[in-house]
């Protein structure tokens, strides 16, 4: 099962189990405890400190899907080449077909990551151009 399966009740449960085990490992030997899940101390268990990195990453993988399930395409459908084209032209920079589709796939990435702003088009093709991503034709 991958992590993108569960539901909200799984995660939170897997969180909480979390914490308690937390709490639990800074008063005992986990490993005595449960020496099924640590094949008798073949397996170290988390720290204290990476548990709370675990919980800070799967909390963080739940916002990014959060705000995947929140994306609508139609909130960008006007980022096309012609306007890819018109934005980044600012100072008579030319870009190919191609150059234009690598910079509306950076789009859509980051807005299905709620990263992406009207305004960043032309930052975007900065970006990916000092990348080597895009290749534009520059005037002077």
């Amino acid at each position: 099962m991958e992590f993108s399966q569960l539901n909200e009740r799984q995660i939170a449960t897997i969180l909480a189990s979390l914490r308690l085990f937390q709490i639990e490992a800074e008063k005992y030997d986990m490993v005595e405890k449960f020496p099924d899940h640590f094949e008798s101390g073949n397996i170290t268990p988390l720290s204290v400190d990476e548990i709370d990195f675990l919980c800070e990453q799967i909390n963080a993988g739940i916002q990014i899907k959060s705000t995947m399930q929140n994306f609508n395409p139609e909130d960008i459908a006007y980022v096309t080449q012609e306007f890819v084209r018109q934005d980044c032209g600012i100072y008579g920079v030319k870009l190919v077909d191609a150059d234009c589709d690598v910079i509306i796939d950076e789009v859509k990435k980051l807005a299905q990551q709620g990263n992406f702003h009207h305004t960043g088009v032309y930052w975007i093709a900065n970006y990916l151009a000092a990348e080597g991503r895009i290749h534009p034709n520059v005037p002077y």
